[in-house]
This record gives C-alpha cells, structure tokens and sequence, in this order.
C-alpha cells in the first residue's frame, strides 16, 4: 500500500513540474487539482479535508528548486517539525 502511495506522488509530482515548467501558475495548478480530486473522488472528499495553503507552498517550492528537493523537503518534514518543537518546548 506504502509504494502505491508513493508511486503515484511520484507520478504526480513528474506531471505538476511539467505543468510549473511550461507556465502554469500554482495557485491555478492547485485549483484544478481539487476541481479534478472532487469530481472523481467525492465521496472520500468529506472524509479527507485538506488545506490548500500547503499546497501552495508545495508547488511554489517546486517552481523554484527542483522536483528532487521538493519531494526530500515533504520526506524530512516531520524530523524539522520534531526539532522545532524541541527547541520552542
């Protein structure tokens, strides 16, 4: 279940650099993929509500690096918000 997961952010994150390389704006990037996540999966919409500022954030950051070091940040996430934590108490 693990490496389907990750195959199709893997797939997903190869389409969204394509799509930020040819000019397409991020914030419109994230539009359509809600427009399209809600059309075909609306049942499990209500269930799995997610903030499109991280979103944001995420695509912007691809605009600007590259897909390698997008996807290592979201990996490592977790270990920068562990030690922040830390240190702030």
């Amino acid at each position: 279940m693990k490496d389907d997961k990750q195959l199709g952010l893997s797939g997903m994150d190869v389409i969204s650099k394509v799509a930020l390389n040819k000019g397409m704006s991020n914030y419109v990037f994230v539009v359509y993929r809600h427009a399209v996540a809600t059309i075909v999966m609306a049942p499990f919409a209500i269930v799995m509500d997610r903030p499109v500022i991280g979103q944001i954030f995420y695509f912007e950051g691809m605009k600007i690096t590259t897909a390698t070091f997008t996807v290592t940040m979201g990996n490592i996430l977790p270990a920068i918000t562990f030690v922040m934590a830390f240190i702030l108490r």
